[in-house]
């Protein structure tokens, strides 16, 4: 079994990568896919994609040639922002409490005295704050590399 497991590791880490460099690598992207092209001028075109020719692409209502490419990525939702600082304030706020829980807590004959969870909960809500900027921070889209230019 642990023979089996080597070889099918080896064989999904020695099996040939896409070549990003092949120009008939954008045939697998669909009609209406988003895409970013980024062109050899420094001007960028984003839109869905619609053909492509050995030549080059259409990209919403324009074309590009394939000459002018250096970089074209498809783009896909991955959530967004709203999603991104739900999960960053809950995040912060189980580390934060964990964090003041552990901090806090009351000593024999002392005058004020604030229990864990109080503390906890005080440093959660910090850290809940904390992590759902980050969150939000985080961007929205997740590119795929399709082709590289030369």
């Amino acid at each position: 079994m642990i023979r089996f497991c080597a070889i099918l590791f080896l064989s999904l880490v020695v099996s040939p990568a896409e070549d990003r460099h092949d120009w008939k690598s954008v045939s697998a992207l669909q009609p209406g896919d988003q895409v970013r092209v980024s062109l050899k001028n420094g001007k960028s075109v984003t839109g869905p994609f619609q053909t492509w020719t050995p030549e080059g692409a259409s990209i919403g209502a324009g074309t590009v040639a394939r000459d002018e490419v250096k970089k074209l990525e498809r783009l896909r939702r991955r959530g967004g922002h709203l999603k991104h600082a739900a999960i960053g304030a809950a995040i912060g706020f189980g580390g934060g409490f964990v964090v003041g829980a552990a901090v806090g807590g009351c000593h024999p004959y002392e005058f004020r005295c604030l229990g864990r969870g109080t503390i906890g909960a005080g440093v959660g809500g910090v850290g809940m704050v904390i992590g759902a900027a980050i969150g939000a921070a985080l961007p929205a889209h997740r590119k795929d590399v399709i082709y590289l230019g030369p």
